[in-house]
């Protein structure tokens, strides 16, 4: 029964939106901000979190590269998100905390590629998705307000700690699961057309 309760307890808290702030980041002083144009030699790959739902449980961002080495860029709690520029070509993004998320952009220069780390309910914790928020799509509406209402978020000293403490156990847990994504009928891909070219008023 206590088992039983503990679980309800935090289920309830996972649905309630609570709040959480990490001690890996840095937070920006106000909400908002500018992404940005990117050039012709750059894209943005913008990662949004809203506090909607899970904001109690904090969310973990990877890149792996083609030969299976994992870094480590961002951590996202409730209202926050995170600019990542990157060169063009494919880029593969996982996001753990009790399972493992991926999600794969084809980049394209000078286009904004806007993702939701989207919260799951898991056994225990809420677990995390990476979906598509670009034109077309119909978390794209959204996509200004939240930007607008979070804040930019970059990882601080304690982070760099963090990850040395667990890379190997990470990194085996990723490409593991990468294993089994590549098959995976929902697995989600973003094509070089799909990213938009500004946010302003949740359109192009």
């Amino acid at each position: 029964m206590r088992d039983i309760a503990t679980l309800a307890m935090v289920m309830t808290a996972v649905a309630a939106g609570c709040t959480s702030t990490s001690e890996m980041l840095r937070y920006a002083p106000e909400p908002g901000g500018e992404v940005g144009s990117p050039g012709p030699d750059e894209a943005v790959v913008l990662f949004l979190r809203s506090g909607l739902i899970g904001g109690a449980v904090v969310a973990h961002l990877f890149e792996r590269s083609e030969d299976g080495r994992i870094e480590f860029f961002a951590v996202l709690t409730a209202n926050t998100h995170v600019v990542r520029r990157v060169a063009p070509g494919r880029h593969v993004f996982a996001v753990t905390n009790e399972g493992v998320g991926f999600i794969e952009v084809h980049a394209e220069g000078g286009r904004i590629y806007p993702i939701v780390v989207a919260p799951r309910f898991g056994l225990v914790k809420a677990r995390f998705a990476l979906l598509s928020a670009c034109p077309g799509t119909e978390k794209w509406k959204d996509v200004s307000g939240w930007f607008a209402d979070g804040r930019r978020v970059e990882l601080n000293e304690r982070a760099a700690r963090w990850w040395s403490e667990r890379e190997a156990d990470l990194t085996e847990r990723i490409n593991e699961r990468w294993s089994d994504w590549q098959t995976d009928d929902d697995r989600v891909v973003i094509q070089a057309g799909d990213g938009a070219t500004g946010l302003s008023g949740g359109a192009e």
